[in-house]
């Protein structure tokens, strides 16, 4: 069976200094991109967010089953805001507009 890394190296290998520095630049660009993908938007950055303590209540449920119903309900997951973290955290005002939905 071939390693992998030893077929990667010898085709890095066979590259000359001109090639090489163009794969650099295509894998600092991967690089950053993927690292852009990780950090929050400069939107969620600036909306008031809520911690699942402080948003259970204001739905009228527990925080356990907030919990749940975040990773399992599309209407309570649409409440959520992607920080870039394992974090579950809601956008206050996405929240008060659900409230006002439900009470009619």
């Amino acid at each position: 069976m071939t390693d992998p890394l030893a077929i990667a190296t010898a085709q890095l290998d066979a590259l000359d200094g001109d090639q090489l520095a163009i794969l650099e630049g295509r894998i600092r660009a991967r690089a950053f991109v993927r690292a852009l993908r990780t950090v929050p938007s400069y939107d969620v950055a600036l909306r008031p967010l809520l911690n699942v303590r402080d948003a259970a209540p204001l739905l009228g449920m527990a925080a356990a089953t907030l919990k749940r119903r975040a990773k399992s309900d599309p209407a309570i997951k649409a409440l959520t805001v992607d920080n870039g973290t394992r974090l579950l955290q809601f956008d206050a005002e996405k929240v008060r507009r659900f409230r006002e939905r439900r009470a009619g």
